[in-house]
């Protein structure tokens, strides 16, 4: 059979097994993708124990969840922000559908003829168990499904909106994502149909019908207490008494779901955890938990998303390690506190890269824009350049002095191109791996400067270095407890005079 190419799509699958059958239809489900589709899955298990074991080439992702309520609205979101590919297929653990329709859905998205896409027509059809076993009996053949229609019974009466969805990612993001106040099972697929055609997103469907395997109704399937019932519907009834800039209001409101809908990303690329990533992100933290989330959505939302992250971790005891693992982060390294310096943490992490560029960002610096990535990989077109940095300035919780210190090193200057530099900072910085190997950070530097000494390596060799202003940074040390940068500065300049000293090879 050849499979249909989805590569640009993830199918996202959150679930709790509260039954065996439930556990045997999500099995039916993953088979059933990865028997028609060339794609990506996500799979999302939250319990007390993990009870779902599945094929290597599905990510399967366990939350250690102790509530008696599932709730899949919080976990979808989660997915959302480990989805890496432009188009989403939001699907349930117990739902069977027709390839074609999947596809022509996915078409509709490519085209930009829809935003969100219901797969199948109004009617979502419920299998009886005898027609499951019939199924299943006869190696998970379709066509025992389509030619049983007449036989079953609708999910949702003649109008259905529940079950699978496909959608445009940044879409989705913009229209608010989940809304996380319906807690466990609830209305929640008629409010975000209402929701989104409120706010005028464009929402299509493809003929045909959509399949859904029979399970027990347990606490999943049905409200947890009358306390919960009537909080969904009201939230529910909320949103659809909205006109859309009061709805808009309303999303924008409610920060769920992690990201800054007014910042809306150019495009969001296709990117399969890459295994040959044009460049590796380096990020090195200690209790970066402030943040280190909005560092890595930063990353996820960027015009390119040809890249793997590598996180060097040196002894966080705050939530930082808990925010990791809410991404696709292709490594964790931990060192030891007392070994950190700043040249072996990125030395470190720099062994473990696949990428023929290094990209080395702090765990509290913020782009200036989507396209920051892409603007200063631009400037990699001349190879004679070694390394791209910019400048930065302070964070909305920079100190009092910080902020002072914005305006004192500004000038315009910094707002061209700078040739030859050897200001770069590993605030953030990209650089050639090929040259790294040659010259690694110089690990002999414990408190800092191993950027301005590889810059000056580089020139020395007759390499650029350049500082580009669209490669910005907002970074400061104020709202994070630490020594705010210019108070180093003395420090840092004995350290220069150092390097200055160095006898260059000019290789």
């Amino acid at each position: 059979m050849n499979k249909i190419g989805l590569t640009d799509v993830t199918f996202l699958v959150p679930v709790r097994i509260d039954s065996p059958e439930r556990l045997e239809n999500l099995q039916l489900v993953v088979q059933f993708i990865r028997n028609y589709f060339k794609t990506g899955v996500i799979v999302l298990e939250a319990d007390r124990q993990e009870k779902v074991h599945l094929q290597k080439d599905i990510i399967k992702i366990f939350r250690e969840d102790h509530a008696p309520i599932f709730h899949r609205t919080k976990y979808l979101n989660q997915m959302t922000r480990m989805a890496t590919t432009p188009y989403l297929a939001v699907w349930d653990a117990d739902v069977i559908g027709v390839p074609s329709q999947i596809e022509a859905g996915v078409n509709l998205l490519r085209d930009n003829e829809a935003d969100m896409v219901f797969p199948y027509n109004r009617y979502f059809y419920s299998v009886s168990k005898f027609f499951k076993k019939l199924y299943t009996d006869n190696n998970c053949r379709l066509d025992i499904l389509l030619q049983s229609k007449a036989y079953m019974e609708h999910m949702h009466g003649d109008w259905s909106v529940g079950g699978a969805f496909l959608v445009n990612k940044r879409a989705y993001i913009e229209a608010g994502m989940e809304n996380e106040h319906f807690y466990g099972w609830g209305p929640e697929d008629a409010e975000r149909y209402v929701r989104w055609d409120t706010l005028g997103y464009k929402i299509e469907r493809v003929d045909g019908p959509l399949f859904h395997l029979p399970h027990p109704r347990g606490r999943t399937s049905q409200y947890a207490s009358e306390n919960i019932e009537k909080r969904n519907r009201k939230e529910l009834l909320k949103v659809c008494s909205m006109l859309p800039q009061d709805l808009r209001a309303h999303v924008e409101e409610n920060k769920w779901w992690g990201f800054d809908t007014k910042l809306k990303p150019k495009d969001i690329c296709t990117m399969d955890f890459p295994k040959q990533p044009e460049t590796s992100w380096i990020i090195r933290t200690l209790n970066e938990e402030k943040w280190l989330g909005k560092v890595l959505e930063s990353l996820f939302l960027q015009s390119r998303l040809d890249f793997e992250i590598i996180i060097v971790d040196s002894g966080s005891t705050d939530k930082t390690l808990e925010i990791i693992e809410s991404y696709p982060i292709r490594k964790v390294i931990n060192i030891e506190p007392e070994s950190f310096n700043y040249s072996r943490a990125l030395n470190q992490g720099i062994k473990q890269a696949w990428g023929k560029y290094i990209g080395i960002i702090s765990g509290h610096s913020l782009p200036v824009s989507r396209t920051w990535y892409e603007d200063a990989m631009r400037n990699f077109k001349n190879q004679k350049v070694a390394a791209v940095s910019g400048h930065y300035y302070s964070l909305p919780d920079g100190s009092y002095e910080e902020k002072l210190f914005d305006l004192r090193f500004f000038n315009t200057r910094n707002l061209y191109k700078q040739h030859f530099s050897k200001h770069m900072t590993n605030t953030n910085a990209i650089i050639r791996k090929n040259l790294w190997e040659s010259y690694p950070f110089d690990e002999s530097l414990r408190e800092g400067c191993e950027d301005y000494d590889w810059a000056c390596e580089m020139i020395s060799r007759g390499y650029d270095v350049i500082i580009d202003p669209a490669f910005n940074v907002y970074h400061s040390h104020g709202g994070i407890g630490r020594l705010p940068i210019f108070e180093r500065f003395p420090e840092w300049n004995e350290i220069v005079l150092t390097i200055e000293q160095k006898i260059r090879s000019n290789r």
